[in-house]
């Protein structure tokens, strides 16, 4: 007989509740995953900062082309641009 596979939302809860009986029951045994845990989500943050700036850069360079191709005259704050 075929199984069917849980959801992904049952796992993250299932998930979730083990890991707040296993932080009630067994609260100093359970401080030696603490350093799995911390690296695991330090991991999952790693990548925010790049995306963060990137979206940044990106949005400006849209919206200095924008604006020049709208007006022949460059804002204050922008540099000249050199002849190509």
């Amino acid at each position: 007989m075929l199984r069917k596979k849980p959801s992904l939302f049952i796992l993250v809860l299932t998930s979730l509740l083990l890991g707040m009986l296993t932080g009630l029951f067994f609260d100093e045994g359970a401080a030696s995953l603490k350093v799995i845990g911390d690296a695991y989500i330090d991991l999952l943050q790693m990548p925010v900062v790049p995306y963060v700036v990137v979206s940044l850069m990106s949005v400006l360079a849209v919206l200095i082309h924008r604006h020049r191709s709208e007006s022949s005259r460059a804002p204050q704050w922008l540099p000249e641009r050199s002849g190509c």
